[in-house]
């Protein structure tokens, strides 16, 4: 697997008095056929916010798989999946962010 992008999802974190942190995003590409699998949460429910903060956003976890005409499709694998990487494949994971804090003023 190579690590082809790895950044902070800015803005992902709900606002509030103290905005909720962000999360990341990473895109792995498979160099070789592999199983892949993932477990992780947030993906259905956002993280919530407490106090009238707002809810951070929910984590994404998607395959592209690349096509007969060479061109990718993106298939969610939800919060817990597996799947079968081909060569040239990528896997993007991007983490929830987390939940504010208090009314915003």
């Amino acid at each position: 697997m190579l690590l082809r992008h790895l950044q902070i999802r800015r803005g992902s974190g709900g606002r509030g008095t103290f905005n909720g942190g962000d999360g990341m995003e990473r895109s792995f590409e498979a160099r070789l056929d592999v199983n892949c699998s993932i477990v992780s949460q947030r993906r259905v429910f956002a993280p919530l916010g407490m106090k009238g903060g707002e809810n951070g956003a929910k984590g994404v976890n998607t395959w592209y798989r690349k096509n007969a005409h060479g061109e990718f499709d993106a298939i969610n694998l939800g919060n817990n999946g597996l799947c079968r990487l081909r060569k040239g494949d990528v896997l993007t994971v991007k983490t929830p962010g987390g939940g504010g804090w208090g009314a915003q003023l």
